[in-house]
């Protein structure tokens, strides 16, 4: 692919102050305190120091008037953080044919139900359909990258609905270009890990 998958307009640099709850964090902006919003629910305490430099940008509607585009983070540089662009990022991925999964795709829907959760999306092939469940990566050692950052009930429900569903697909979006592998984040989130491994035997 020889152009961006997203491009952001009106985009401001500021620091991280402070995050008082996970959707909000305190910024210093053109030297004033400005509460954005914050899309991606992890910690990111990797990423949301005191001091680090973020990319923030003018949104519409809501209480907050910025929303949290991504956070600088040496060796890394910038590590994007707006978890609500991941499935257009994805959408575009797959309407390329940009990795062999989607090469063969037919049609596909988004946001479809899969048991008791919803699933990103269901991709639709000459034989088959298999749903596709996507999540963002955002922690970072050396050059693997750890999923999740925090323990996810979500994360495991959605893993248990595609074990059940015979073939199905997960796919880790790494928001570093330095990032060669994902692995189960053992320590943060072993049930993950095991719900991990099983559906990678099934």
């Amino acid at each position: 692919m020889g152009h961006p998958l997203l491009s952001f307009s009106k985009l401001e640099e500021a620091l991280f102050i402070d995050r008082p709850n996970r959707f909000t964090a305190v910024v210093l902006l053109d030297g004033k305190e400005v509460r954005v919003h914050v899309r991606d629910s992890g910690r990111l305490g990797e990423l949301l120091v005191p001091g680090a430099r973020v990319l923030v940008r003018p949104k519409e509607g809501g209480k907050l008037p910025y929303e949290l585009v991504a956070v600088q983070r040496p060796p890394y540089g910038w590590v994007f953080t707006n978890s609500g662009h991941h499935s257009p990022i994805v959408e575009r991925l797959i309407e390329e044919g940009a990795v062999p999964e989607f090469r063969d795709v037919v049609g596909y829907g988004k946001e479809v139900k899969l048991g008791d959760s919803r699933i990103d999306f269901l991709l639709v092939y000459r034989d088959h359909a298999r749903p596709l469940e996507v999540k963002g990566c955002t922690l970072f050692e050396g050059d693997v990258g750890l999923f999740p950052d925090a323990p996810t009930e979500r994360g495991r429900r959605h893993l248990r609905e595609l074990i059940g569903h015979s073939p199905s697909s997960l796919l880790f979006l790494t928001m570093s270009g330095k990032i060669r592998t994902v692995s189960a984040n053992v320590e943060t989130d072993p049930s993950f890990a095991g719900l991990l491994l099983e559906a990678l035997e099934n």
